[in-house]
């Protein structure tokens, strides 16, 4: 069969495209599509004789074969009346009831505006999440004690009444302005408690310096060697921490040695001292409120560019999992602040970092959901026409005259001629 012969047979059998907008420069009397149904016929033309070796255009078979959409495109970019016939008219798909030109998300993590398809697909798998880790309980030993002396000295210095236990519990799990405000109660002023908050810094590094190590901070065990694992498998990590200002929390940082851990990662070809951005920490100055809210989650999700979703908070109390619920984050915790049994609302509880693989932290992942890619179905327990009769029963208002003993508004029914129980 010749091309021209196959030309016109596919001509005459490519489907008509509705949706497409008219052309303006096929004629005034083109039918809607055939711009299109043109550029498909040679394109099956060009199929055909492409098992002689022979194309429309006279060059080699593949080039015969990109001859449909995008040799199409390319020659109706010079004239946008040519183009009118390869574009879509998102108001008429709309009308005839047909979707978005690009597919519904697939999963928690998918962005369908995403046009490489090999960061999507990474995005669907479970290694794109991130790590935001507590300083205090996780990266470094907690303090929790050096805080309670330093708000009872506090007390003492402003001769005020020594705060229970009740509330010194919550002493380094809140911000210091909003402990001053809701629980100790002793101002409102914003910069009295800025005032009160510095004192109290104060009197926490004299309690440190009379530590005998010195009040030094040091990693704890298994830290380095976990850091490091994530770091190799291109995980993204943030710290947080709601005693320690912005920059204050970086130079401890910088002191430990972890802050290149919290960073972005260098641009290839990059040199060693070229910036690298805002580092991945959230202290107190960031947010307005602290656990258990989720805002210090959120902001340190935003920092790595990863959803809550496909995030893990690490954490050594029970106020991380309760902003890890709120977040619809994962939640793993460490023991040595709190009992075992207590954190059972955890994804995971593990003695120390060492004990967890990456392989463990993709698995938090496997059993998630998604509302946009898996929609709950509506189903109909009782459809119409399938299902038990269900009539609808109708009373009938009384006749006027009748006796009744609904009173309706009127008279009270005669307590005579009601029925009476028997004496028994």
């Amino acid at each position: 069969m010749s091309v021209a012969m196959c030309a016109a047979v596919a001509l005459t059998t490519a489907p008509a495209r509705p949706h497409l907008k008219k052309s303006g420069g096929m004629g005034g009397d083109t039918p809607l599509g055939s711009g299109f149904i043109f550029s498909k016929a040679i394109s099956q033309a060009s199929r055909h004789a492409a098992g002689g070796g022979v194309s429309v255009l006279g060059a080699a078979p593949s080039v015969g074969r990109s001859v449909g959409w995008r040799w199409g495109e390319k020659r109706n970019a010079r004239s946008p009346h040519r183009a009118a016939a390869f574009t879509y008219d998102e108001e008429g798909l709309q009308e005839r009831g047909y979707e978005r030109s690009f597919f519904p998300p697939v999963g928690v993590a998918d962005d369908p505006t995403v046009a490489n398809p090999l960061l999507r697909q990474q995005m669907l798998s479970t290694e794109w999440f991130g790590c935001v880790f507590q300083l205090e309980g996780v990266l470094v030993k907690s303090r929790f004690k050096e805080h309670k002396m330093s708000w009872k000295r506090l007390a003492e210095e402003r001769e005020d009444s020594e705060p229970p236990e009740m509330v010194l519990k919550l002493a380094d799990l809140m911000k210091p302005e909003d402990f001053i405000s809701r629980h100790l109660r002793w101002t409102r002023d914003p910069m009295e408690m800025r005032r009160i908050k510095t004192r109290r810094d104060e009197i926490y590094a004299e309690i440190l310096a009379e530590d005998p190590d010195g009040g030094a901070l040091a990693l704890l065990d298994g830290v380095l060697p976990f850091l490091t694992l994530l770091q190799n498998n291109k995980v993204p990590m943030a710290v947080t921490c709601n005693t320690y200002s912005y920059s204050a929390l970086c130079e401890v940082l910088a002191s430990l040695q972890i802050l290149d851990f919290f960073q972005h990662d260098r641009a290839p070809g990059a040199a060693l001292d070229a910036p690298r951005g805002e580092p991945h920490v959230v202290s107190a100055e960031d947010v307005s409120d602290w656990l258990p809210d989720p805002l210090p989650i959120e902001r340190a999700c935003q920092l790595m560019g990863r959803p809550p979703k496909r995030t893990i908070v690490f954490g050594n109390n029970t106020t991380v999992t309760e902003a890890c619920f709120e977040a619809q984050a994962k939640c793993v915790l460490l023991l040595g602040r709190q009992k075992r049994y207590e954190m059972m609302g955890a994804d995971t509880v593990v003695d120390k970092l060492t004990d967890l693989t990456v392989s463990n932290l993709k698995r938090l992942f496997t059993e998630e959901t998604s509302d946009a890619a898996e929609p709950q179905r509506q189903v109909d327990i009782f459809p119409p026409g399938a299902g038990p009769n269900t009539r609808t029963l109708t009373m009938e208002a009384p006749e006027e005259g009748t006796d009744t003993d609904d009173a309706g508004g009127k008279e009270p029914p005669d307590s005579t001629r009601r029925r009476r129980r028997r004496d028994v």
